[in-house]
């Protein structure tokens, strides 16, 4: 991840602490995290 500055990851389970973790020490970039709970609503809202 040391050339991106956006990206989404998504998955259909949850993301473990240290993936959360992680992603919250990227300041810098623009990285989201989307769980199976999360896309159940994003998709429920179409």
């Amino acid at each position: 991840m040391e050339h991106t500055n956006k990206g989404i990851f998504i998955t259909t389970s949850s993301f473990t602490d240290d993936a959360v973790s992680y992603i919250e020490k990227q300041q810098q970039k623009s990285i989201k995290l989307i769980d199976g709970q999360l896309l159940s609503e994003l998709l429920g809202a179409v």
